[in-house]
């Protein structure tokens, strides 16, 4: 009992201070870039890569997955469910290798033309450099 509770105070320290460091970033920024265009780009150039960490890294993809790869493993055994784990990992890294390499290729795009205002313009080329980052969240 006195472990869990140890756990227990372990993750909810971490999430605080998770918290109060995002906070202190958000401050940061503002403070330096202010309300003008640049900060503006810099959170649009974040947006990207956060959502894709949100969507494969915590918890979307794994709630989908580890219902089903516990069944594999209760039906088929270790090696079946490894099996099935793999196909999936195999099939998400090329379809977020495409997706994101597309995505960079379009942001390079839109930021290099001159049909765009400079506003957009900047804020399509920082996602472009940042986009990256998104093949770690697999």
């Amino acid at each position: 009992m006195l472990q869990n509770l140890k756990n227990i105070a372990v993750v909810s320290l971490s999430t605080v201070g998770s918290r109060l460091l995002g906070l202190l970033r958000d401050i940061l920024i503002f403070a330096v870039l202010g309300a003008s265009l640049w900060n503006s780009a810099f959170i649009l150039a974040f947006t990207l890569p956060n959502l894709f960490r949100r969507l494969l890294g915590e918890g979307a993809l794994s709630s989908a997955i580890v219902p089903i790869f516990s069944d594999v493993l209760e039906r088929e055994g270790r090696s079946g469910a490894f099996r099935f784990f793999n196909q999936v990992l195999a099939r998400l890294l090329l379809a977020l290798i495409v997706i994101v390499s597309l995505g960079m290729l379009l942001l390079a795009w839109a930021a290099g033309g001159n049909f765009l205002p400079e506003r957009w313009a900047t804020g399509a080329g920082w996602p472009s450099g940042c986009c990256p980052t998104c093949y770690l969240s697999a």
